[in-house]
Order: structure tokens, then sequence, then C-alpha cells
């Protein structure tokens, strides 16, 4: 399910730099993936990772210069950060304890702890990356290095955005960021509302512009009532454009756009499309394109292994030769290919793809991780009772997400939590019944 949240980022570009099927491209995209992970194997993944990671690094360190150039005349990254905070994009703790809100200190904390334990701890696709270092001292720096450019990487990411998102407080921004979408529009009823919504849009941002210059007037002359007030202002008329872009979905709706209606991961791609220098724009298509197919081959590569060795050869075919499992594992990598379009066809049904991966992985990484700390610390619990702790405990985090999405952090602990008691009563339970 991850690995198709990661077709479909590139996918979306494709749609909106070409005008074409978000599905058909879907399908191609993992059709390319599928070829060069089974003809290079685990070798060509890991070559092809290298030089990803130099492109994704070096795009993303560009763009973020290439957004500031395109900043009004004397903005800087200070001002910028200073309008962004204003809004509220640049609030990074949170310290209230709410259930319902997906992002705070508690759940980032407690809740992604665990998911980052089940994810590079246990999950194939990063470590089968260790298992590919030479000696143990190699596997253990790629592990180190993991968290090393991990958090740097991504806050330099979340940097962009904000950076993208002050600029289009300057630049009029489309009321819907997907073109596509917009193309069905022509020639239906709804045509002429949208038009009045883009006319409302477009005079909050003349009006926010009128108050993004007293807000910088105010901070120069370092007169705080007058910044607070352009401030509420700021708020305000964000609200009001907020609320306009919730409006243009519902007439996208209205009209039979459904798995695309929401345009959250077209923002940037709009930006590049629209504002980046021509000969640069193949460069930052480029960085995005490696970052999905980095994340594809890798899952794809895991889908296999795990499916061959742990299932086929392990209980189905036993005792055949290498060759054999190789082809095996060649048409397994094939296989999970076409799972994944599947599944890229529900995932752009989500809000926007970062929060679908949190969401997906949270689903299931609690139960994984629960398994892996029963065999570390409660040795006395067998695998038949952990087997059915884990079912029952899945269930249970599986209609917990049902009932609750915004609480999705927190079932990574609580999906560990059930399967550790669960599996540990139910050894009790059987040792009491012999």
């Amino acid at each position: 399910m991850a690995a198709a949240i990661s077709i479909l980022a590139p996918s979306i570009i494709l749609c909106a730099v070409f005008g074409w099927d978000l599905l058909m491209t879907n399908f191609f995209m993992t059709v390319f993936v599928v070829i060069y992970t089974t003809s290079g194997g685990s070798e060509a993944v890991s070559r092809t990772q290298e030089l990803q990671m130099t492109v994704m690094l070096g795009g993303l360190v560009l763009a973020f210069f290439l957004i500031i150039n395109e900043l009004p005349q004397g903005m800087g990254v200070t001002e910028a950060w200073q309008i962004a905070g204003a809004t509220g994009k640049t609030q990074v703790l949170d310290w209230t304890f709410d259930w319902n809100d997906r992002y705070n200190v508690w759940s980032g904390v407690l809740g992604g702890t665990f998911l980052f334990l089940s994810y590079f701890g246990t999950d194939q696709s990063q470590v089968g990356r260790y298992l590919s270092g030479k000696t143990l001292r190699e596997s253990r720096i790629g592990l180190i290095f993991n968290g090393f450019i991990k958090i740097p990487m991504q806050m330099l990411v979340l940097a962009v955005g904000v950076m993208v998102f002050v600029f289009y407080q300057f630049e009029q921004p489309p009321l819907h960021f997907n073109q596509a979408n917009l193309s069905q529009l022509a020639g239906t009823p709804q045509a002429a509302e949208f038009q009045k919504l883009e006319s409302a849009d477009a005079q909050i941002f003349r009006d926010k512009k009128l108050v993004l210059t007293e807000f910088q007037q105010a901070s120069q002359a370092q007169d705080s009532e007058r910044a607070q007030t352009a401030i509420a202002q700021l708020q305000t008329l964000e609200k009001q454009h907020t609320e306009l872009r919730t409006q243009s979905r519902t007439l996208l709706q209205d009209v039979g756009v459904k798995g695309e209606g929401n345009d959250k991961d077209y923002v940037f791609i709009n930006f590049v499309l629209s504002h980046i220098p021509k000969g640069l724009v193949g460069l930052m298509l480029a960085m995005i394109f490696c970052a999905s197919w980095s994340t594809t081959a890798s899952e794809l590569s895991a889908l296999s292994a795990t499916s061959v060795s742990d299932i086929y050869r392990r209980s189905l075919v036993p005792g055949k030769s290498d060759k054999h499992y190789l082809r095996a594992s060649k048409i397994a990598t094939i296989i999970w290919g076409g799972f994944i379009v599947v599944f890229a066809m529900v995932a752009s049904l989500s809000e926007n793809l970062i929060q679908a991966v949190n969401m997906i992985g949270s689903m299931f990484y609690g139960t994984i991780l629960g398994i892996f700390f029963t065999a570390f610390f409660l040795k006395s619990v067998k695998g038949r009772a952990i087997f059915y702790a884990a079912l029952v405990g899945e269930a249970i985090v599986l209609i917990c997400f049902w009932l609750n999405k915004d609480a999705y952090l927190w079932y990574n602990p609580l999906g560990c939590g059930l399967v550790m008691g669960m599996g540990w009563i139910f050894q009790k339970l059987s040792r009491e019944q012999k």
C-alpha cells in the first residue's frame, strides 16, 4: 500500500505536465519500476538509489533557493519565515493533549516513536538495506545514517513547502491547482459558480497583500500591537481562502471528479511548471521521480524477498535450486507490481500523500513491532500464542482506525501493547489448559 503511494506521486506529476489519465499513468509507472527491479535485482536497486539520493538532495536545495529568488525584492528567509509564522505554518511544537489532534508533541513523541521503531527496525524495505552491507559495521553505519540524513532532509522538504506557501501570498495562486480537473468544468452548470468563487478568492488575495504590507511595516517598526492586528486579519483571510477551496472541491465532485478532487499534492508541481526557469524544470521533475522510484524499488524487492523466502521457499516449494528461487522472486515482483497498481487507484482518494503513508503505516506497524518486541522481551511466549494475539490486536487497531482516523499515530503503541499483552495472556491460558 505504501509502495502504491510512492507510485502515485510521480504519476500526479506526469498528469499535471502532459494531461494524462492518472490510472493509466499509475500502470505504466509501475511497469517501469518492475522492469528495472526484476532485470537488475538488488544490486540495480542499490546502485540507482545512490544516484537518486544525490539528485534528491541537490534538487531540494536548488528548489529552496529558487523559491527564495522568486519572492518580492528585499524579502529573505527571515522575512518569509515571519509571514509563514503569522499564519501558523511554522508552529513546530503543539503541547496540547488531544486524542483527536493528529499532530502534537504527545502523539509525535509517543506514537511516532513506535512508528519509527517499527519502520526502521522491522520493515523489510529498510532492513533489506542493512542486510546488504558487506560487514556488520557497515550495516550499523547505514542504520545510523538513516537518522542523520532523514531528519535534516525532512526539515528541508518542509521548509520548501513553507516557502512555496509564502510565495503564493504575493503571487495569485489558482483556486484549484489541478488543471486537468478544471478542464472538466468547462460547459457545465458549475462553471459559472466556480468563476464566482475565483472572483471572491481574487478579492481575498488583494486584501491579503494589503495586510501583508501592513504586517511587514509593523514588524520593521517593532510595533507589536499593529503586527498582532495584522496577524489576526491574515488568519481570517486565510480561513476564507480555505473555505473557498473547499467549495471548489465540492463543485468538482458535483461534476464527477472523485479521486483527484483534492489538489494539495499538485501545489509544488504547479509552482515548478509556472515559476521555475524552464531549463531547471527537468531537474525538479527528476528529483521527485528519483524519490518515488527509490522507495518503490526497495518495497518491491522487500515484497519479493519475503514472499519467496518466508512463504514459497519455506512452506510451498522447498528444496529447489537457487536459480529456481531467483526466477520465482522475479515473478513475485511482477505480481506485487499488479497489486501496487490496484492500491494506487485507491490511494488517490486520500487527503494528501504524506499523510496517507503515515496512516497506512500506523494501521500495521504497531502489530508488527509487538511481534518483534515479544520475541525480544517475552521469550516465554511461543509462536502460536503471538500469532493469535497479532490477529486480534490488528483487528482492534483497524476498528479503532475506522472509528477515528485522526488519532492514527496512537495506534502504533496501541497495536504493540495489545499484541504483547494478549500474547502473554494466550500463552498463560494454553499452559493452564494443558
